[in-house]
């Protein structure tokens, strides 16, 4: 659309302007006052409005917590993949300490042995037999007394049976 000013001494001569008549040719309500079908278009128009803007609110609503949701899981995704790879690896110590537990108390108990037992040979006594000699009493622990310990079990046991 373009315009044109017109200056003093070049006026042009202006008509009335007709305006058209569209739709039905009602009677117009008086000044101030809706048409009784405007005023009830009006009201079921703005109902459709706060209805629409209810639905939009709730839609927006919903994308946002969808949106968060993804958000806050792709954020924590590394997080509890380094919480896995944790646990995992916990438990995959328990089992390596109780093997190296086990073994380091065997070192020990055998250190510990070395320093308290003493061993001296007795060339008074036969060969493969040991007598620990402690201040509660001895403790004959040799080969031949052994096996009379074995022999004097399985005749208990069978006598048991019997």
């Amino acid at each position: 659309m373009s315009s044109k000013v017109y200056g003093p001494g070049n006026e042009r001569p202006f008509g009335p302007l007709v305006w058209r008549v569209v739709g039905s040719a009602k009677m117009a309500p008086a000044a101030g006052e809706p048409a009784p079908d405007t005023a009830a278009q009006i009201a079921q128009l703005e109902a459709q409005y706060q209805q629409k803007v209810r639905e939009a609110h709730a839609a927006g609503v919903r994308e946002g917590e969808i949106a968060g949701r993804n958000r806050a899981a792709a954020e924590f995704q590394p997080v509890v993949e380094r919480l896995t790879r944790s646990i995992q690896e916990i438990a995959n110590m328990r089992t390596r300490l109780r093997r190296e537990a086990e073994a380091d108390v065997v070192q020990l108990a055998l250190a510990i042995a070395r320093r308290v037992v003493e061993v001296l040979a007795d060339q008074s006594r036969e060969l493969g037999s040991v007598v620990f000699e402690t201040t509660r009493g001895n403790l004959d622990a040799s080969v031949d007394s052994q096996l009379q310990e074995i022999e004097r079990g399985l005749a208990d046991r069978l006598h048991k049976q019997s």
